[in-house]
């Protein structure tokens, strides 16, 4: 149950993407004390790609790259037509997606998940941050107060705002509305629906409900459909929201409350009441689809739909350190809005012990206040071996923490926390 990373690569790591798992697989047969070993190779891989061009020429020349976002497409699109009898048959709404693609990016600096939307007539494109722990899609307004004035992230440098003088589709929500919480925070006489959310970062977004249309794409081909969904239109952004790095364009909440925007869309019937999220750390894209209820060959943990708040509540049962079991009877949020784990005090403790009886290296003074445990590393070595980490949920599924540990310094030290997207409380 050990991992063996090899300077400098140690920030290689799993992937999430399950149809991604094959990349690299061997698998070994004993026959009549003979052993027999198979390399498995990806048949869409890179290395795939070159053996049919040696074999066929150039027929094969016109593959994606190998991890781009339109070798994600390739995948999906090849995955549909496998299964696009079983979906007609179900009798199920199509999958969509952005009408923009269904590509999302990830942020290494702040752990953060990110797409393209489109919005309004004519319609302009903003680049949104991808948060399951919260609700409300919001994007800046042209006559915002207190906005983030430019964007520059490494995806993208553009940034839009939201004018609804300008949009031919907008309409306006009002303290009547059923997606108006504040209805009595409404001003005297007002007709526009005021919103204000709190995030723990410390940050915050306010402004006024606004009704116009997103443009999605369905997965299996056709043209981009415009659905009506309600959103706000942000006046006024404080904390990190004004650097516009952590949230460059606006947010898109994707919970479970009725004003989010996967459940508007099922509720206009336009997709299934489920989306799904694939992320490819090592590359750093991944897709977002609407409607996708999953293989139903994958690994799943019921979502504990009675507690409130209503986010998407599991039960974590035991984590593995090093092939140790830990008891730790938790319920846990999974928040692509947060970037590291977090565990109660209690039960922090007991994987940590667990963490420094396996780790085999002499413990130090941490130089960072982030990080509980850290080691010396001998200067000589090349190569490190570190107990891996796994959650362990009920029914079964199991998640392998992509980073628990940092090399820092000059890399001599290595430093240990719980750094996947899973909140527990």
């Amino acid at each position: 149950m050990n991992f063996t990373g090899r300077f400098p690569n140690t920030s290689r790591h799993r992937t999430l993407a399950w149809w991604l798992l094959l990349l690299a697989a061997k698998s070994v047969d004993i026959v009549r004390g003979s052993l027999y070993s198979f390399e498995v190779t990806h048949r869409y891989s890179e290395k795939a790609r070159k053996e049919l061009q040696e074999r066929h020429g150039q027929a094969f020349q016109d593959w994606p790259q190998q991890g781009s976002p339109e070798f994600h497409d390739m995948l999906f699109f090849f995955d549909l037509r496998r299964h696009l009898g079983r979906i007609a048959a179900s009798k199920t709404p199509p999958l969509m997606a952005s009408s923009t693609g269904n590509t999302t990016y990830y942020n290494q600096y702040d752990g953060l998940q990110y797409t393209y939307i489109e919005i309004g007539t004519p319609s302009q494109a903003y680049f949104v941050a991808l948060d399951t722990g919260s609700d409300l899609l919001w994007l800046p307004c042209a006559h915002c107060v207190s906005c983030v004035a430019s964007v520059s992230t490494e995806f993208s440098s553009t940034y839009n705002v939201y004018d609804p003088a300008v949009s031919t589709t907008y309409k306006g929500v009002g303290c009547g509305s059923p997606y108006c919480d504040m209805a009595r925070q409404c001003a005297l006489g007002s007709t526009q629906c005021p919103y204000h959310l709190q995030y723990l970062s410390p940050a915050s977004s306010e402004g006024y409900l606004v009704d116009d249309v997103i443009y999605l794409t369905p997965q299996n081909g056709g043209d981009k459909i415009a659905i009506a969904i309600v959103f706000g239109c942000g006046t006024n952004q404080t904390g990190a929201f004004l650097n516009g790095s952590t949230v460059p364009n606006g947010l898109l909440g994707l919970g479970m409350r009725g004003i989010s925007t996967p459940s508007i869309l099922a509720r206009a019937q336009v997709v299934a009441n489920s989306f799904s999220m694939c992320f490819d750390y090592d590359v750093g894209t991944g897709r977002l689809v609407f409607g996708d209820r999953g293989s139903p060959h994958a690994e799943s943990t019921p979502i504990l739909t009675r507690l409130s708040p209503p986010y998407y509540w599991v039960s974590l049962t035991y984590v593995v350190v090093g092939g140790k079991h830990v008891l730790t009877p938790a319920v846990a949020i999974f928040d692509t809005g947060t970037t590291y784990t977090y565990l109660t005090t209690t039960y922090y403790n007991k994987v940590a012990a667990a963490v420094d009886r396996a780790v085999p290296y002499q413990r130090m003074v941490s130089p960072v206040d982030a990080f509980d445990l850290c080691y010396a590393l001998d200067i000589d070595k090349t190569s490190v071996e570190l107990p891996a980490i796994a959650l362990h949920f009920s029914g079964g599924a199991k998640l392998e923490v992509i980073r628990p540990y940092v090399l820092i310094g000059d890399s001599q030290t290595i430093s240990w926390s719980i750094t996947a997207s899973l909140l527990i409380v």
